[in-house]
């Protein structure tokens, strides 16, 4: 069996300028900036989907945008989005809304996105990249990433205290 090939992703420096495109493992070797876009599902409860991550994948076990990865090598972090949406949920309607431009947080310069859905919408997740997707009233949300944070991704951890007061149910 064959090892699945990653495309390159996008390296920055600190001021999210593209220094050039590298394999994910070698950028994290090398401490390098790199560009990705995560994306906030809610529904009309004022619930937020939260996905917990594969043990395929990094930070295995830990709770997680919906969906969200890197900006592959010529990708707009919206494009970004949308495939990660596709790719992790096979959500392909919809138009996710940029809720902030790209912040910098420890590893990252990350462009938060939101979708509302109906509740009901059939979400298929990709079994290798999420093991399980939960409905999580936002206060509860709020409440569990700022006094529980070792539950949660460490980007989405890194992005919430810039993002907590912009983003709206």
């Amino acid at each position: 069996m064959s090892e699945k090939v990653y495309p390159n992703i996008t390296v920055v420096d600190e001021h999210d300028n593209v220094l050039g495109y590298m394999q994910l493992f070698d950028a994290i070797a090398a401490g390098r900036i790199r560009r990705a876009a995560s994306v906030y599902i809610f529904n009309e409860d004022g619930e937020v989907l939260l996905q917990r991550r594969s043990a395929a994948v990094l930070e295995p076990g830990l709770l997680d945008y919906a969906s969200g990865g890197h900006v592959d090598e010529g990708e707009t972090y919206e494009e970004a989005a949308r495939r990660e949406l596709r790719e992790e949920l096979h959500i392909s309607e919809g138009m996710p809304e940029l809720v902030m431009p790209p912040i910098r947080t420890r590893y990252f310069f990350l462009a938060i996105y939101k979708l509302t859905i109906n509740k009901n919408y059939p979400i298929t997740p990709n079994k290798d990249e999420v093991s399980e997707l939960l409905w999580m009233k936002f206060e509860d949300f709020a409440y569990e990433i700022e006094h529980n944070p070792h539950k949660f991704a460490s980007a989405m951890v890194d992005g919430w205290p810039q993002v907590r007061d912009k983003i709206n149910v």
